[in-house]
């Protein structure tokens, strides 16, 4: 089963789950839109990379330009949201389809929040157009469906 809009909001106020901050305006008839926080980190170039390396990334806090995603660029960043799911729920994270129709994929793996989870959600982003993609904190960036853990 999946959580209506409606059902998200009565979750979080039977504190069943939490989204910090929370804000109604973002519920959809069944998700909720999950923001950008604005620090990115930035694949640094250097040795070959495996499953096993500690990557070396470069941290970009974003100001008022955001920052620019060329095409072919990657970059990590997360949601300004913290979610705890306290062992009742889980959630499918999914891409927007406004990002998407940018060629901006935001979930190249993470797209699935366990019942434990407490922390914001990461964002792999990988610019998959032709033009450059501008990123700003607080841009609405991924939905989130929630499901109760049965």
């Amino acid at each position: 089963m999946i959580l209506s809009g409606a059902s998200i909001a009565q979750a979080v106020k039977n504190g069943d789950f939490t989204i910090e901050p929370f804000d109604s305006a973002k519920l959809k008839g069944a998700s909720y839109t999950f923001t950008l926080a604005p620090k990115l980190l930035i694949l640094k170039k250097g040795d070959v990379l495996t499953p096993d390396s500690t990557p070396q990334y470069q941290e970009i806090v974003m100001g008022n330009d955001g920052y620019v995603l060329e095409p072919g660029a990657f970059a990590v960043g997360s949601t300004l949201e913290k979610l705890s799911l306290n062992g009742k729920y889980i959630c499918f994270l999914s891409n927007r389809a406004s990002c998407a129709k940018l060629g901006l994929n935001v979930l190249l793996g993470s797209d699935f929040a366990e019942p434990d989870t407490d922390n914001p959600q990461t964002l792999e982003m990988h610019n998959a157009g032709t033009n450059p993609i501008k990123l700003e904190a607080g841009m609405k960036i991924a939905k989130g469906v929630f499901s109760p853990l049965a």
